[in-house]
């Protein structure tokens, strides 16, 4: 392709045509390289994830139907078996039930109590009464003061008021008799606590049917070989993960 020319004052002059862009442009054999070496591990990325998750999370289904089975127990072979038995009796009984109570009961009056109270007794009386307190004292002096030999003594009265302290035990010993006959009246409290003791004997009379079921277990081991058993499975659906599926390889046959 040849380059545009221009003409500048009668000398021509090549002009660089604009380098390609967007799609147009050259690609090199190193981008190309990258290109196709990021779509491949992104491809290896995908399939190692489906080949996890199929690994992980995946099963095998297998339905069997009228398969033949011959079961074959080694020797020293370690069991344990557990035989479940339905019973079914009729239960016709008149025990004897001793029921003793004892404790206490909360019960609650909403009447007003009234009684008359005769006492007739002997109060005895053995305390000590302690006084310890100032007790005030006013009188009046009289007094007779001598005022010269030959003049007759001068007679004053004076009011004194003083405060003796005064501290003292009295021990009290009396036998204090008492003779009461009175109306006595009063409410009871809100819950009154009562103690109740009894006991009785029952006989309750039970007559009904008992359903049960009756297990029992037991553990051994084969001391000898066992002939082989011949079963049949007449419908089985067998579902196993693929994480716990091996190849075994086959014997040929001869």
């Amino acid at each position: 392709m040849s380059q545009p020319e221009e003409f500048d004052g009668g000398t021509a002059v090549r002009v660089a045509p604009p380098p390609p862009r967007g799609w147009h442009r050259p690609v090199s054999r190193l981008q190309l390289v990258l290109v196709a070496v990021t779509v491949l591990l992104l491809w290896l990325a995908m399939m190692t994830a489906a080949a996890w998750w199929f690994w992980s999370r995946g099963e095998a289904r297998v339905v069997l139907r009228d398969q033949p089975l011959t079961l074959t127990l080694p020797e020293g072979l370690q069991a344990h078996a557990t035989v479940s038995t339905p019973v079914r009796t009729h239960l016709r009984a008149t025990p004897s039930v001793p029921v003793r109570l004892d404790q206490r009961v909360a019960v609650q009056f909403e009447d007003a109590l009234s009684a008359r109270v005769a006492l007739r007794t002997v109060l005895p009386v053995s305390t000590t009464v302690r006084v310890d307190q100032e007790v005030t004292v006013s009188a009046p002096m009289r007094l007779a003061v001598p005022l010269r030999s030959w003049l007759p003594p001068l007679n004053l009265t004076v009011p004194v008021t003083l405060r003796v302290p005064v501290s003292f035990s009295v021990p009290v010993r009396a036998e204090v008799p008492l003779d009461l006959d009175v109306q006595v009246s009063g409410l009871w409290p809100d819950a009154l606590s009562v103690p109740l003791q009894a006991s009785w004997v029952l006989r309750p009379r039970i007559d009904a049917p008992i359903r049960t079921t009756l297990t029992r277990e037991t553990a051994f081991t084969l001391l000898g070989p066992v002939s082989p058993m011949a079963l049949r499975v007449p419908a089985m659906d067998l579902r196993m993960p693929v994480s716990r599926m091996a190849l075994v390889p086959v014997p040929a046959a001869r």
